[in-house]
Formats: C-alpha cells, structure tokens, sequence
C-alpha cells in the first residue's frame, strides 16, 4: 500500500502532518488543507447522522419532522455546551498524571445522557 505524507502550517503556526492512502498528485496540499479545516464540520455531521438520528423521524407529518429536527438540533448544542463545561474538569483531572493519550468528553455517553429525557419531554404523540 502507498501512502502520501502532507505536512502544511496550520493558521495558528502549528504544523500538521496528514496521512493518506490518495496519492493522486493532481490533489494539491491546498486541497488537503481546504478538507483538514473542514473535518469538524463533518464531524458534526456525522453525529447527527448516526449518533443522534437526525433522519429517523418519530412521525410522518410536517410538523413531526420539523418538530425531531429542532429537537435533534437543540440536542447537538446541549451535547457541545456540556462537552464544552466537562473539558476543562477532564483537563485538570490528567494533569501531572503520565496518560499516554488526552482525555476527552466521551460524546456517545453524553448523546445517551441526553437523548431520552430531551425526547421523551419534547415530542408530542401525532394521535394526541
């Protein structure tokens, strides 16, 4: 297998350094970097998708999609806030500790944490 090293300066001054299995020269490291500044956008997607459902509606009328969307957005923004307030906790907790990794806001657990009561208080039956 070939594989293509980028490195490029990110607009803090830091340097980052990308693998990939994309070897076709005609994609330039603009692109890459375009798509590096890009991932947490589709990060976000991907939680919408297939953490928080976004596209399993509990009805079928207008008002119940719309109603699971504003639900499933507002939930995506407790789910941030939360992470948001842990992370400093989590931060102070690993200090002066020799952790191989970082830890982080397990976003799946908080996503479960979240998801039933939010739902559950928020979304009306469509046969009421």
């Amino acid at each position: 297998m070939k594989l293509r090293v980028i490195k490029f300066i990110l607009p803090g001054r830091e340097i980052e350094t990308l693998i990939t299995d994309l070897t076709d020269k005609g994609i330039d490291i603009k692109a890459f970097q375009k798509l590096f500044l890009r991932w947490p956008i589709e990060t976000k997607y991907g939680e919408l998708k297939h953490k928080l459902e976004i596209e399993n509606f509990s009805g079928r009328t207008s008002d119940a999609i719309r109603q699971d969307y504003y639900i499933t957005a507002f939930l995506t923004n407790m789910i941030s806030a939360a992470a948001n307030e842990a992370q400093p906790i989590i931060d102070t907790a690993a200090e002066g500790k020799d952790n191989k990794y970082n830890y982080q806001v397990n976003r799946n657990h908080a996503a479960g944490v979240f998801k039933g009561p939010i739902h559950n208080g928020s979304v009306k039956s469509e046969s009421s």
